[in-house]
C-alpha cells in the first residue's frame, strides 16, 4: 500500500512538473508574439535565436575513425533503463546532453502516463542534467551478469537493491548468509513472499526465519513420464564434468549409474526413502547395489525403462566397474555430512510455489566449506531450474535466480539452458563474478562467447588487466581531433672584418604552423578502466551504447516520500497557476482588452509620464515661450544645432 502511495504521488509530481514546465513554453511563445506586436523585426529576431538554441547540437567528434560514444537519455529511454523495472544499476553519470528541440517535444507529445520520462529528456537537455536512476530491464534483458573484485560492492550496490526492489519469485545463492539477514524480513512483509531458508551450516541464525530442508527427489514422482529425464538431469549436476578430461568415459559412465538409481529411487522406493542419503547408501554398498539391480530387471516402472538402465549398468565388470563406481562417489561424497544429510532427508515445503505464487527461497552455506559443498549447490540449483522448464513456457512468468560467487558451481547442463533458453519459460537470472575469467569455470569453451552475446553486463570495480582489456574492446573506438603545433625561432648576426666599413647587419624570423586532423582513440583505455573512481561503473547491454554509471549503495539510496512528492506538485501546481495567469492576461491584453476603458486610461496616463519635458524642448524663432503659444517638438539633432547656435550667439554678444 505505501509503495503503491508512493507511486502515485510520484507520478502526481511528475504530471504537475510537466504542466509547470510546458507553461513556461507557453509564456516565452507569448512574449515573442508580444515583441512582434511591438516590432515584427525584433520578433523576427526573437524567433530565431529560439530556434537555433533548440536545435543546438551538442559537440561530438566525427564517425570515420570510430563511432563509439556514451549513451545519452534518449538511448537510455529508448532502451527502457529509465524509469523500469529490473536489475537497478545506479544513476547516470556523465550523461550527454539532448536535443532541446527533442526535450520540447517529449514534453509537448508524451501521453500523460510517460510524464516521468518527458521530464527526464526535459532535464537532459540543460546544462546541468539531474543523476537520473538506471535499470536493466528484466523483459528485454533477462540475464545479468555483474563482474567486480571483492570489496567493490558488488552485494550492497545490486544484490541487496535487487532483492529490496523486485516482487518476482526468487532463488538466491548466499554463501555467507549475509542476504538472508538483510532482506528476508523485508520481503515477506512488503511482498508478502513465502521465505525459506535451506541453511544446514547456521549460518543466518536470528534472522527470524526457521531452518529448512529440501529433498530434490520428492519433487518429480508425480510424472512417471518424466522421472528418467529428471533423474538424469540431476545426474549431470551431480557428476560435475569440466571439458577437460583425458576419458570422457569415466564421467559419462558415472553419471549413468547414478542416473540409474536415482530412477528406481523416484519410482519404487518409498517416500521417506526415496532421497540422495539412500543413493549415497547404496552406492556405497556393493550387495544392496546388486539388490537394486535385480529388482529393477524385473520392474515394469516408468515403461520399461528402469530395464533398459539396469542392462546397461550390468556391463559393466571387473576393475571398470569398480573404477567407476569410485568415480561416482567421489562426487557425492559430500553427504557423508550430518547437516547435509538432515537438510536433503525429507521437504518442509512445495518448491512450486515459485511458479504458482510468491516465494523466495536462500540457499546458505559458509564461505569456507564453499568448494567442498559445490555439490549441494548444483544439485538444488539444478532441481530448481528443471522445475520451472517442466510448468512450460510462459513469457508472463517470473522466476529470478541471483547467483553470488557463480564460479563455485562449475558447469552445469542446466544452467547453460537457463541462460540461452530460460526467458521462454520466465526465467531471469543475474550471477556475480570477481573477473571474466570465472565465466569459464561456468560456461567452458564455445559456451563462454554464447554467454557474453545473451546477458547483459555490469562492470562495477576491475582491478585485473584481462578483464579491463576485454571492457576496453566491447567499448570499441572513437574518432576525435588530433592537434599539432609547430613553433620555430631563428636570428642571425653578420658584421664586416674588412676595412670597407660594411654595416653590421641582423636578421630574425620565426614561424608558427598549426595542423588538424581526426584520428582514432578508444573510448575507455585498459588502463582508464583500472582507474576508474571507485564510485563508477560501466555497463554494456546488447544493442545499447555504454553506460557510464553511478553505484549507489542500498543504504545510501533517496526514496522522495510521499510528502516530498506533495510538496513538489504544490509548488509546480503554483507556477503552473501563475504561468497560466500571465499567459490569460497577455492574450486578453492583445484582443478584447484593447478597448477596456481601463487600458484606454492606462495608455493615455503612460503617454502623458513618458512625454517630454519643456527644458527638452527649443523654442522656435519668434515664439515667446509664454504658457498658450504652440510649442515644435524637434529632433534631438535639431536641438543640438540650435543649441550650439545659442552658444555661439551667447560668445558674440560677450
Amino acid at each position: 500500500m505505501i509503495s503503491r502511495l508512493r507511486n502515485f504521488s510520484a507520478h502526481t509530481a511528475a504530471v504537475m512538473a510537466r504542466l509547470s514546465a510546458v507553461s513556461q513554453i507557453a509564456m516565452v511563445v507569448i512574449l515573442i508574439v508580444l515583441a512582434a506586436f511591438v516590432s515584427p523585426v525584433l520578433g523576427i529576431l526573437l524567433t530565431a535565436v529560439t530556434l537555433w538554441r533548440l536545435n543546438v547540437t551538442p559537440k561530438q567528434g566525427g564517425t570515420s575513425h570510430g563511432s563509439a560514444r556514451w549513451a545519452s537519455a534518449e538511448d537510455l529511454l529508448n532502451a527502457g533503463c529509465l524509469f523500469g523495472s529490473g536489475v537497478p544499476i545506479g544513476r547516470t553519470l556523465m550523461l550527454r546532453p539532448v536535443l532541446r528541440l527533442t526535450a520540447t517535444k517529449a514534453l509537448l507529445l508524451l501521453p500523460l502516463n510517460r510524464s516521468r520520462e518527458a521530464m527526464a529528456l526535459a532535464d537532459a537537455g540543460a546544462s546541468r542534467p539531474k543523476r537520473l536512476p538506471l535499470c536493466i530491464p528484466s523483459g528485454r534483458y533477462p540475464h545479468t551478469v555483474v563482474f567486480g573484485a571483492s570489496g567493490s560492492g558488488k552485494s550492497s550496490c545490486y544484490s541487496v537493491p535487487l532483492l529490496l526492489d523486485c516482487g518476482d519469485s526468487m532463488v538466491v545463492l548466499d554463501p555467507k548468509g549475509e542476504l538472508a539477514r538483510m532482506t528476508a524480513r523485508h520481503r515477506a512483509q512488503h511482498f508478502g513472499h513465502d521465505i525459506r531458508i535451506i541453511d544446514p551450516f547456521g549460518t543466518t541464525e536470528g534472522c527470524g526465519f526457521p531452518q529448512d530442508r529440501l529433498n530434490p527427489l520428492a519433487l518429480f514422482r508425480d510424472d512417471s513420464s518424466r522421472i528418467v529425464d529428471e533423474a538424469r538431469r540431476m545426474a549431470s549436476a551431480l557428476i560435475e564434468s569440466t571439458g577437460n578430461e583425458t576419458d570422457k568415459f569415466w564421467p559419462k559412465s558415472s553419471a549413468a549409474l547414478v542416473t540409474g538409481v536415482l530412477a528406481f529411487l523416484i519410482a519404487e522406493a518409498r517416500s521417506e526413502e526415496a532421497n540422495l542419503n539412500t543413493l549415497r547408501d547404496i552406492l556405497t554398498n556393493p550387495s544392496l547395489m546388486e539388490d537394486v539391480l535385480k529388482h529393477m530387471q524385473h520392474s515394469d516402472a516408468c515403461s520399461g525403462l528402469l530395464r533398459r538402465l539396469s542392462g546397461q549398468l550390468g556391463q559393466l565388470q571387473g576393475q571398470t566397474r569398480a573404477s567407476v563406481y569410485s568415480v561416482a562417489n567421489s562426487h557425492i561424497d559430500f553427504l557423508d555430512s550430518l547437516p547435509i544429510a538432515e537438510a536433503l532427508a525429507d521437504s518442509t515445503f512445495d518448491a512450486r510455489q515459485l511458479i504458482h505464487g510468491r516465494q523466495t527461497i536462500y540457499l546458505c552455506l559458509p564461505v569456507d566449506r564453499l568448494a567442498e559443498l559445490a555439490g549441494l549447490q548444483r544439485v538444488l540449483l539444478s532441481t530448481l531450474i528443471n522445475l520451472v522448464f517442466a510448468a512450460g513456457e510462459d513469457r508472463c512468468r517470473r522466476v529470478r535466480f541471483l547467483l553470488d560467487e557463480a564460479a563455485t558451481l562449475g558447469a552445469m547442463d542446466s544452467l547453460y539452458a537457463a541462460v540461452q533458453f530460460g526467458r521462454s519459460f520466465g526465467l531471469n537470472l543475474t550471477f556475480l563474478f570477481q573477473s571474466t575469467s570465472q565465466v569459464e569455470r561456468c560456461f567452458p569453451a564455445s559456451q563462454k562467447d554464447s554467454f557474453h552475446a545473451t546477458v547483459a553486463s555490469v562492470f562495477c570495480g576491475i582491478n585485473d588487466l584481462q578483464t579491463a582489456k576485454e571492457v576496453s574492446d566491447w567499448i570499441g573506438q572513437t574518432t576525435v581531433e588530433g592537434r599539432t603545433t609547430q613553433v620555430g625561432w631563428n636570428q642571425g648576426v653578420s658584421a664586416s672584418n674588412d676595412f670597407s666599413g660594411q654595416p653590421k647587419s641582423t636578421n630574425r624570423g620565426s614561424s608558427d604552423s598549426r595542423s588538424y586532423a581526426e584520428t582514432a582513440r578508444l573510448l575507455l583505455r585498459p588502463e582508464e578502466v583500472l582507474q576508474l573512481p571507485s564510485h563508477a561503473a560501466v555497463a554494456l547491454i546488447p544493442g545499447v551504447r555504454p553506460i557510464l554509471a553511478e553505484k549507489v549503495p542500498w543504504f545510501a539510496r533517496r526514496r522522495s516520500g510521499v510528502f516530498a512528492s506533495a510538496l513538489s506538485a504544490v509548488r509546480s501546481l503554483v507556477a503552473t497557476a501563475c504561468g497560466v495567469a500571465i499567459i490569460g492576461g497577455a492574450a486578453w491584453l492583445m484582443t478584447s482588452g484593447q478597448s477596456h476603458p481601463q487600458v484606454i486610461a492606462l495608455q493615455e496616463q503612460f503617454r502623458r509620464e513618458f512625454q517630454p519635458t519643456a527644458s527638452s524642448q527649443i523654442q522656435q524663432p519668434g515664439s515667446s515661450g509664454r504658457p498658450g503659444e504652440p510649442r515644435v517638438r524637434m529632433s534631438r539633432s535639431e536641438q543640438a544645432r540650435q543649441a550650439r547656435e545659442l552658444r555661439n550667439a551667447a560668445r558674440r554678444r560677450r
